[in-house]
C-alpha cells in the first residue's frame, strides 16, 4: 500500500513495509518546535512531522525551526522568554519522537 506524503514529509511513495524497514534501521518520525513574538504576543507552533533517517539528520533539519526561535522568539514577555528555550533545547535534541504514533496511524490505514 502507498501511502500519501501529504501529512507526513519524507515518505512519499513508499510502502508501509518500506516505512517498517527504515524504521528498524533508525529512522524516526520527529516534529520540530519553533515560537515567534510580537510584541506581548507570542506564537507557539509545531513543523509538519518529517521522516528522518540519521540522527544528525534530525538536528539538522530541526536547524531552522531553531533559528526562528532565536532570532524571533524572545520579544514576547512573558511566554517568549518561556517558550524560545523550551523549542531551542527540544530541536537540539533532534526534536520531538513521534513514531510511535504514526506507526500506529499507518498500521491502522494498511488494516482498511
Amino acid at each position: 500500500m502507498i501511502i500519501c506524503g501529504s501529512v507526513v514529509r519524507g515518505i512519499e511513495g513508499m510502502s508501509v513495509n518500506q516505512i517498517d524497514e527504515e524504521i528498524k534501521n533508525g529512522a524516526r518520525f520527529v516534529t520540530y518546535h519553533y515560537c515567534i513574538s510580537v510584541g506581548f504576543v507570542t506564537f507557539r507552533r509545531t513543523s509538519p512531522i518529517f521522516l528522518v533517517i540519521t540522527r544528525l539528520g534530525r538536528i539538522v533539519r530541526g536547524t531552522p525551526y531553531s533559528l526562528i526561535s532565536f532570532l524571533l522568539g524572545w520579544y514576547g514577555i512573558p511566554w517568549g522568554l518561556v517558550y524560545t528555550p523550551m523549542c531551542l533545547f527540544i530541536n537540539s535534541r533532534g526534536g520531538e519522537d513521534m513514531t510511535r504514533q504514526v506507526l500506529s496511524t499507518l498500521q491502522t490505514l494498511a488494516r482498511e
